[in-house]
């Protein structure tokens, strides 16, 4: 028969399973998936489940967001961005059958976004001029609790990363005649915590399918 435990190796035991069965916060689980382009731009390769993502200057890099994540076989929503086109959406690369499209929520904006965190992985908004502090905090919180991800095109209070894109001319335009074809942009990733350290990439946003590729 052994002999009894002190209470110090009780407490040593608890702490080694403790850490055996921790989860790892970087995990899959913890990150919504993007497509490969994209990856560099974030801390660990994807979108963190429970963050504020702003976007600026460009619709079609939320887009390629929402391109990572259905094709990944979740879900994702538009709500408030009534010049969204399902067919520049669909060239994206996303999944149309895992997207969700509420054009004009009016004055239930607050509310409306806040229901889709409930149930969407991946909200992509515009806010209207009127939202205040106390509603972005409070959407915040409604992504973190319900491990979804808020994407802002434009500017929020403290946003967890913001990914700012600097477009170059569109190539295609000759003599004001022509197709526009495709963009070369450079996209700067800034953020809070593991993100504080700025990346950078290429990418051409749109490619001339319309999809998001690297672009040297």
């Amino acid at each position: 028969m052994g002999m009894p435990q002190s209470a110090a190796d009780r407490h040593a035991e608890r702490t080694r399973l403790a850490q055996l069965v921790q989860p790892t916060t970087l995990a899959a689980d913890q990150l919504l998936p993007v497509l490969p382009p994209l990856a560099p731009l974030l801390p660990h390769g994807g979108l963190r489940r429970g963050s504020v993502v702003t976007v600026s200057g460009s619709l079609r890099l939320a887009l390629a967001l929402a391109a990572g994540v259905t094709q990944g076989n979740l879900w994702a929503a538009f709500a408030g961005i009534p010049e969204l086109g399902v067919v520049a959406a669909a060239e994206t690369g996303v999944a149309l059958q895992r997207l969700a499209l509420i054009p004009n929520p009016g004055v239930q904006w607050a509310w409306v976004i806040a229901t889709l965190l409930d149930a969407i992985d991946l909200v992509v908004t515009q806010p209207p001029a009127a939202c205040g502090q106390t509603v972005g905090h409070q959407l915040a919180t409604r992504a973190r609790e319900h491990r979804s991800v808020l994407v802002v095109l434009g500017t929020w209070p403290s946003p967890d990363l913001n990914l700012h894109v600097d477009h170059e001319p569109w190539i295609g335009l000759e003599a004001g005649a022509g197709y526009l074809q495709q963009r070369r942009a450079r996209v700067i990733t800034t953020g809070r915590g593991s993100a504080t350290r700025p990346h950078e990439a290429w990418l051409w946003l749109p490619f001339r399918d319309g999809t998001v590729q690297p672009a040297t």
